[in-house]
């Protein structure tokens, strides 16, 4: 779990073991969320999604570990990915 106001990315796969990593982040909350939790996403997709992205920010809104998530270029691109999240 990650620290309050942080994020925190694992990846792994069959074949290799867990790798961690951090990544520059900062949130604002739309609604209050009492309980911090952990969502996972296929690597794969992911990254298709972030290599399409021109800026170097990006908006994430989440909302549970079972909803799907909304990913956006933050410099207001027109363009609104949606990513399922996976069981972790």
């Amino acid at each position: 779990m990650a620290d309050k106001g942080s994020c925190r990315i694992l990846a792994s796969t069959a074949s290799w073991s867990p790798s961690f990593g951090a990544l520059s982040s900062s949130f604002q909350r739309l609604r209050s969320v009492t309980t911090p939790f952990d969502i996972g996403f296929s690597s794969r997709y992911l990254l298709d999604i972030l290599n399409q992205l021109e800026s170097d920010t990006t908006l994430f809104l989440l909302a549970d570990p079972g909803s799907p998530t909304l990913i956006q270029d933050r410099d207001g691109a027109s363009v609104l990915f949606v990513l399922m999240p996976m069981r972790v």
